[in-house]
């Protein structure tokens, strides 16, 4: 608990980390097949329908449909013995693709069934790619596995079949309802050369010949998307903005998840896990747990109590760390009584305090075995965006956290209950006095025992805790990068363009070797 609701530790150790994988992500946003913009024109063409276009699994996507149903078919034509899919807002009107025989007449069907005045409108165009998606999801090429797998591995053993399946679905309506608009908008964008806010014929043709041609029609949608001005080069305002627009895109798509899990599994988890508790630990069977039966948590304490009595043997970083634990200990023992505003200011002054304490590790080439002036961008980016993201980020956290703390829910934290969970950390306080600070967090009646009620709530609080950690993260981490985006962008420029802006032949290089070899040989000459 204390570790994740501080992350002191996680910063300390991660902060380079974190500026490393922002690069990957940057570079995996802007360039991959898989993601980003060029997943729809692919997905929209049915390129799995030709040869050398696979993954290495079998596929089930729509492109099988046209093979597995070619006795069906008369080539270049669309057969209309099964029914189109109408949107009924915009009037779109979408063809089965079992009825086409590849790509062109497909496109050519999806043409004339929508235009007006000769040309396919932005809104018909959406409307079309959700009637697609949908249409992908019933042929179970759709994400709908994937996500439910996921939602399987976060209830663990309390998921109930028919809530993982529900829950699934609804993440999958409410992504799609904000990731199809936008990458269906790029494509638009992409496809419409004349910029008449329309896609004609001619567009369309022109964008099934580039598609057909491999993979570098999808570099070259990428970058078109990238380049708003049109002037055949990317800035670092245009590379930094559309980076910034995927991370908001993400970021709203985590919500979803988290809203959807947070909704669907609390109850389910807290029963779950406090069953499994009383069960294990429950040993007279009265339906309570006392200090006895829980004694392995004392054992626990010690243990940790020595290994923390060992820490100034582990070098520099454990120093800092144990450094950063000895003034957090002695700013909560002087706070006294704490409101949640108190408690917020107190988190806040301590995150300051962090913040410099990272920054000053930065510059330190014992800690930092690089030249503190080849980081100091990134570190200052990152600390500005911290400092600017911390409040309206952290609070939900905060609040959540002080709602363990305080197990009377009287509105007030009393002292003793502040250092519950500092208390395990501070040398001063013995393993005794830190179990049972631990014990009346969850013994919320104070009477020595913990009932299966009470078992049920603390655990709900720790989901609320773990719900608002997850939340706030994403939107710190939202605004982190952005910042550091732009930083990194600049210094991408540098190391791969000369400082210039990023040329189309450039690109369409880089873009390449990317394909071919990952992000790392883009990193490699940059880190360099």
């Amino acid at each position: 608990l204390y570790i994740l609701s501080r992350n002191v530790i996680s910063y300390s150790f991660s902060i380079f980390m974190l500026i490393y994988m922002s690069l990957r992500h940057f570079l995996y946003l802007l360039l991959s097949l898989h993601y980003g913009i060029g997943i729809l024109i692919f997905f929209f063409f049915f390129f799995q329908a030709e040869d050398g276009i696979r993954d290495a699994q079998e596929s089930r996507g729509l492109g099988d449909v046209y093979k597995r149903q070619y006795q069906r078919r008369v080539r270049g034509t669309c057969l209309n013995t099964m029914p189109n899919t109408t949107d009924p807002n915009t009037g779109a009107v979408l063809p089965h693709p079992e009825e086409c025989g590849g790509p062109e007449e497909f496109a050519k069907s999806v043409f004339e069934l929508n235009e007006q005045d000769g040309a396919v409108s932005r809104e018909r165009f959406v409307a079309l790619a959700h009637l697609l998606f949908d249409l992908a999801r019933s042929e179970g090429s759709g994400p709908d596995n994937d996500v439910k797998h996921m939602v399987r591995d976060f209830a663990g053993p309390f998921g109930d079949s028919e809530k993982i399946m529900e829950a699934a679905k609804e993440i999958v309506d409410k992504v799609s309802a904000e990731v199809v608009p936008f990458v269906a908008g790029e494509v638009f964008e992409w496809m419409d050369r004349d910029s008449s806010k329309g896609i004609c014929k001619d567009e369309i043709d022109m964008a099934i010949t580039a598609c057909m041609s491999g993979p570098e029609a999808a570099f070259g949608m990428v970058f078109s998307a990238v380049d708003k001005d049109g002037n055949g080069s990317l800035s670092t305002e245009e590379m930094s903005d559309y980076f910034t627009n995927l991370i908001k895109m993400a970021g709203k798509c985590a919500h979803v998840v988290v809203n959807v899990f947070a909704s669907t599994f609390k109850d389910d988890i807290a029963d779950g896990v406090s069953g499994e508790l009383f069960r294990e630990l429950d040993a007279n069977g009265d339906d309570f747990l006392d200090k006895e039966e829980t004694h392995m948590m004392k054992d626990g304490l010690e243990m940790l109590k020595q290994q923390l009595a060992m820490a100034d043997q582990m070098g520099p970083p454990a120093d800092m760390i144990m450094g950063v634990l000895q003034r957090e200990i002695k700013a909560c023992k002087e706070a006294g009584d704490v409101c949640p505003d108190k408690f917020f200011a107190l988190f806040e002054k301590l995150f300051y305090q962090n913040l410099a304490t990272i920054k000053e590790t930065a510059s330190n080439p014992e800690m930092v075995p690089i030249p503190y002036e080849k980081i100091q961008p990134f570190v200052e980016s990152a600390e500005e965006a911290l400092k600017s993201g911390f409040a309206p980020n952290i609070r939900p956290i905060t609040d959540a956290y002080f709602a363990i703390l305080d197990a009377n829910s009287d509105g007030i934290v009393q002292n003793s209950e502040l250092m519950a969970l500092m208390g395990i950390f501070d040398q001063d306080t013995s393993p005794e006095d830190s179990f049972n600070g631990m014990f009346a967090m969850v013994d919320s009646a104070g009477n020595g025992k913990i009932s299966k009620d009470e078992g049920i709530a603390f655990i709900k609080k720790l989901f609320d805790f773990g719900v608002g950690c997850a939340k706030g993260g994403i939107d710190l981490y939202q605004v982190l990068i952005a910042a550091v985006a732009k930083t990194f962008i600049k210094f991408f420029l540098d190391g791969l363009a000369d400082g210039e802006e990023l040329t189309k032949e450039k690109f369409d290089e880089i873009a390449v070797a990317f394909a071919e070899n990952g992000p790392e040989v883009l990193l490699a000459p940059m880190l360099e």
